[in-house]
């Protein structure tokens, strides 16, 4: 059997200079050959990821995908929001119908891209998780709600609404039951981000504006300091806190992102606009600097809290964005259009457009180690960041026209109608030390937001969220979707949630093909061709 491959695009790193390659075939192995001259370079290629699916998910009304996680069987779990009545639970679903305004949207993939099950979760009003962690099978959601009915189930720790709108924690198996739930909160509450700790806790970070927590008891701070405060709490399995502290000064704090590292420290990451703050004498920062800084906090597995400190400079720092390393090392990333410090060796040391991401390193011992930025033209903001294999994986937002995608685009997707305002998401993978490898735009003509990046099988899942194109005229319609996706285009709503896949962890795939029947097409093929196992 004959196969067509394009040329691979190939170029040398120091200064993206393209080079000739093509492909050779000697006793069955098939390699790359070249005329130039390489001997002293470092030579990228053909690197890019290939969009290898994707589908839209959704109904008439706003549908959005927040957080997902792998089990251990490889189905694909999505936390979300929904204000559709259409096209979304499956039959059987633990809550078949929209409740409220919108509700919680929790929904699981097998390992062929069906459909398993989809259900709402929520009240009278709007509801939404943000966070998602599977633990022995089970899986946790954490959130928001506004609803006085449908959140928390009988002996919960907070059976009630009290204020506004509360925080919420929910335990479920995997076949989409509903077995424990629990309000948190008494005056505008939310979680925004959830983990598990090295000792099984769930540990779930946001914002308040309580006066007081239901539970405080061992908290490092028991008073509301402010207009909001940072929220960090902590729950058992049977959903009952264990820990739970304030962490703000007299303006406005919040936390959106948490990590443990490999000694069970657990880090949180935010935004706080305090002159006051009960900074640690460790931290890297002890003042306030401009108008929104970096809120970084660090405790121990037994939430004893032993680092709070700002980073940042004059102007905003925004969508702060932490993890760690398999060192324990922090590394957070945040949009800024700052001057921070920049490493002699940051492959971008200063920004170049409105906003761009900014890295930073910091070690164990809280001092910083590396910075640098991440950019194009215009404007960037980070979603999300995960490391595997040595390798730092970025995904965010962009409205810049260079800066961003490799020098072959991946998969033809360029930024599209920048004119309009309109952002795409960009994924880029750079190395340990904070070069970047590859970088591409994905998405359509509309509003594209990502929203978790995930690994499994050497490839590279996205889910997110994207608008409805069908105002725009038609030669701007065209869907993302690949062939056999779940929903093939959008379904009539302004929003619809979406996933895709990318072979962008090695670019190859092995299969073992004894005895399988196998087909290609299109064929003849003049780019691509798909081989079906």
């Amino acid at each position: 059997v004959e196969l067509e491959e394009r040329i691979p695009a190939s170029w040398i790193k120091q200064n993206n200079n393209p080079l000739a390659f093509n492909y050779q075939v000697k006793d069955d192995v098939v390699s790359f050959t070249t005329d130039a001259e390489i001997s002293e370079n470092e030579i990228i290629i053909d690197p890019t990821p290939n969009l290898v699916y994707a589908t839209y998910f959704g109904g008439e009304g706003l549908d959005y995908f927040y957080d997902a996680e792998y089990d251990e069987f490889g189905a694909l779990l999505i936390a979300g929001s929904t204000g559709s009545n259409e096209n979304i639970a499956t039959m059987g679903a633990y809550q078949s119908q929209l409740n409220g305004i919108s509700n919680s949207l929790l929904l699981k993939f097998n390992t062929s891209d069906i459909l398993e099950w989809c259900t709402y979760y929520g009240g009278e009003s709007d509801d939404a998780s943000f966070g998602i962690e599977l633990i022995d099978g089970g899986l946790f959601l954490s959130g928001f709600t506004f609803s006085t009915t449908g959140v928390a189930t009988e002996g919960a720790f907070q059976s009630s609404l009290q204020g506004f709108n509360a925080g919420f924690i929910s335990n479920f198996t995997s076949n989409g039951e509903l077995l424990k739930a629990t309000y948190y909160g008494n005056g505008n509450d939310i979680f925004l981000d959830l983990k598990i700790s090295s000792n099984g806790f769930l540990v779930a970070c946001g914002s308040s504006q309580s006066e007081t927590l239901p539970f405080s008891e061992n908290g490092f701070q028991l008073q509301n300091g402010g207009l909001v405060d940072g929220l960090i709490t902590g729950f058992d399995s049977g959903l009952n806190p264990i820990f739970s502290t304030f962490i703000g000064g007299s303006d406005l704090d919040a936390f959106a992102s948490l990590s443990v590292d490999s000694f069970g420290n657990i880090y949180l990451g935010g935004t706080t606009k305090s002159l006051n703050l009960d900074v640690t004498p460790n931290a890297i920062q002890s003042t306030y600097m401009g108008s929104g800084d970096v809120l970084l906090v660090r405790c121990d597995s037994d939430f004893s809290i032993n680092f709070i400190s700002y980073y940042g400079s004059s102007e905003d720092e925004s969508r702060c964005r932490i993890t760690t390393t398999s060192e324990g090392l922090l590394v957070f990333f945040t949009a800024t259009s700052s001057s921070l410090y920049v490493s002699s060796q940051a492959e971008q040391q200063t920004i170049l457009g409105l906003t761009d991401v900014y890295m930073c390193q910091i070690s164990n011992e809280l001092d910083v180690v590396f910075g640098g930025y991440i950019g194009g033209n215009e404007s960037e903001y980070l979603d999300h960041v995960l490391l595997f294999e040595d390798h730092i994986y970025l995904l965010g937002a962009t409205s810049s026209t260079s800066g961003i995608a490799s020098t072959q685009a991946p998969f033809d997707f360029m930024h599209v109608n920048p004119e309009s305002g309109n952002l795409d998401i960009f994924i880029m993978k750079l190395n340990n030390n904070y070069m970047k490898e590859w970088g591409t735009y994905f998405g359509d003509y509309s509003f594209d937001l990502g929203a978790k990046l995930l690994i499994k099988d050497d490839e590279l899942t996205l889910v997110g969220s994207t608008r409805d194109t069908s105002n725009l005229e038609e030669e701007l319609q065209a869907p993302f979707s690949t062939q056999g996706a779940y929903q093939s285009e959008h379904y009539g709503g302004l929003e619809d949630g979406f996933i895709a896949r990318f072979d962008a962890v090695t670019g190859v795939r092995e299969y073992d093909s004894t005895d399988i029947e196998w087909s290609i097409f299109p064929n003849p093929s003049p780019s691509q061709i798909n081989l079906q196992l």
